[in-house]
């Protein structure tokens, strides 16, 4: 891997951003095509093409979000594990008091 590598994800990243906000189709499939190969996913794209349309100031007055991308809702993150006294080990023997100086 090149030590250019994140570089040049952002510098994809900033390029796949004009080219939605210019609404340039051609550009936009040769460059997702390139997003492929080196590793984003629809997902990351899709959060790209949110990120690209956020500003109403940078787009042309015509442009219509593609909102269809807000259908995939993220799932919830796991409920952490909950702690019971079981879990403890009860030999306080093993532990130690251990001093700062």
């Amino acid at each position: 891997m090149s030590i250019f590598a994140d570089e040049w994800r952002a510098c994809l990243r900033e390029q796949y951003l004009y080219v939605i906000r210019a609404d340039d189709q051609q550009t936009l499939n040769s460059l997702t095509s390139v997003m492929h190969e080196v590793g984003f996913t629809d997902s990351e794209l899709a959060e790209l093409r949110v990120t690209a349309t956020l500003h109403v100031d940078d787009v042309p007055d015509d442009f219509v979000p593609d909102l269809d991308v807000l259908k995939d809702a993220p799932q919830p993150a796991p409920a952490p594990p909950v702690y019971t006294p079981e879990d403890d080990d009860d030999d306080e023997d093993d532990y130690v008091q251990l001093s700062l100086f």
